[in-house]
This record gives C-alpha cells, sequence and structure tokens, in this order.
C-alpha cells in the first residue's frame, strides 16, 4: 500500500520540488525516502513530459526533445546524470578504497564525461525515434521503469560504506515496498505500454540486477550513486526499446 507520506518522501528525494520538510525525525530507508512511491513519481515525471512536449509542439522536433531532457533534469535536480558521472569515475580507481574515494570527490572525470555524453546522446537518439502515440506511451512509463530499476539495484544488496546513503536506503527497502513499487510499475506497463513495455522492463531489470554486481565486485557493495546510475540506465534502456519497436 502506497500512502500519501511515501509519495511526499520520494517527491522530495527524487525531485527539486520545494514541498515541506517532513516532520518527525530521521526515519530510515523505505520511510525515509519513500521507495515504494518511486515509479508513480518517475510516472508523474512522465506525465509533465508529456504535456511539456504536446504544449511545444509547434517547436522543432529536435528541440522538443532537447526540452524533455532538460525539463527531467531540472525537475530532478540532475540527480541521476551525477550519479552515474560519479560511478563511471570511480570505476577507473585502483582498489575499493580509492574507487570509494572517487566517487565522494564530485570531480568529473574522463570516464564521467564520456559516459554523459553516450548516454544523453543515447537518450537524444531514442527521442528522435519516437514519434505519435508511442512516443508519449514511452515519455510516460521510461522514468517509472528506471526508479523501479533502482529498487531492485538495491533490494538486499550489500552496502559499500556502513554510513551511506545507499546503506540507509537499502536497510529499510523491504519486500513490501517492493512489492507495491512493482505492482505500480506493472500498472503503468498494462496501461501504457504493452508487449514492447514489457521487454524493456525485463532487459532494465537485468541491467540493473548486473550493475549491482558490477558495484558489489568494485565497491564491496552499492552506493546511493551506484542506485541513480541504475536508475538512469533502466531510463536509457527503456526509451530504447520502445524506440526501436
Amino acid at each position: 500500500m502506497i500512502g500519501a507520506a511515501d509519495v511526499g518522501a520520494a517527491l522530495r528525494f527524487l525531485t527539486r520540488l520545494p514541498l515541506p520538510a517532513r516532520g518527525g525525525g530521521a526515519a530510515d530507508g523505505a520511510v525515509r525516502f519513500g521507495a515504494a512511491a518511486f515509479p508513480l513519481v518517475g510516472l508523474l515525471l512522465g506525465a509533465a513530459a508529456v504535456a511539456g512536449d504536446a504544449l511545444a509542439d509547434a517547436l522543432p522536433e529536435t528541440l522538443r526533445n532537447v526540452g524533455i531532457l532538460a525539463g527531467w533534469a531540472a525537475l530532478t535536480g540532475a540527480l541521476h546524470y551525477d550519479a552515474l558521472a560519479d560511478t563511471l569515475d570511480a570505476l577507473g580507481g585502483r582498489g575499493v578504497p580509492e574507487r570509494l574515494r572517487i566517487m565522494r570527490d564530485g570531480a568529473l572525470g574522463s570516464y564521467a564525461v564520456l559516459g554523459l555524453v553516450l548516454v544523453v546522446a543515447g537518450e537524444l537518439s531514442a527521442l528522435s525515434l519516437l514519434h505519435g502515440e508511442t512516443r508519449l506511451r514511452a515519455l510516460a512509463v521510461a522514468p517509472a521503469i528506471g526508479r523501479w530499476t533502482m529498487l531492485l539495484a538495491a533490494f538486499r544488496a550489500p552496502p559499500a560504506r556502513p554510513d551511506g546513503l545507499g546503506a540507509a536506503f537499502a536497510r529499510g527497502l523491504g519486500a513490501a515496498e517492493l512489492a507495491a513499487a512493482t505492482a505500480t510499475a506493472a500498472a503503468a506497463l498494462a496501461l501504457l505500454a504493452g508487449p514492447s513495455g514489457w521487454i524493456a522492463a525485463l532487459l532494465a531489470a537485468a541491467l540493473a540486477l548486473g550493475v549491482r554486481r558490477l558495484a558489489v565486485a568494485s565497491f564491496g557493495g552499492i552506493t546511493g550513486d551506484v542506485l541513480g546510475a541504475a536508475g538512469k540506465l533502466g531510463e536509457l534502456v527503456t526509451l530504447g526499446v520502445l524506440a526501436s519497436r
């Protein structure tokens, strides 16, 4: 069951909307982050993209595509782009301690720059192939699947740091929260995406599990940046699959 508190917590964590802070002290895990509502927040981001795309219908499609990515980045504070960049840079380190230090450093290295360029190019390429009703469906569901894959990467995964964001998130992410989020994502796919959406979700899920396995091998476990990277890649895969069908 997804309550208003879950939605509010997820909106505060995943977006930069000016919402009031949650009272009642610092909660942990699923309560603190509203994990069960992640796909629902993704659907809201998708709805914003659909509305913006419709309002900008008179503009050339290339500008609309750039506008969609810019809008998502503005609404989320480019949170997942930043997470992907930090994760890619960290993979270039030697040994777990150095990789974790690089991940926290925040400076952009060559891996981060190249990775961001490739991901944005992939997103723009996918959007350029999406037209009509398929375009609207893809814009609606891709952010939801991306946020759902974050939960798959986190569920019962060991944290790289005992005090990190990934540890706090994973500690409270139980089967009930994952089931509620999965039900939301499945309903969105059934109503909006059709068979291609299910294929995209399966590939995004496989990628999320692969990211988790790589994180355990490279960093000793997951971090908040790893989860954000999994979400961004899941969103990209969803757009790509729906664009190719």
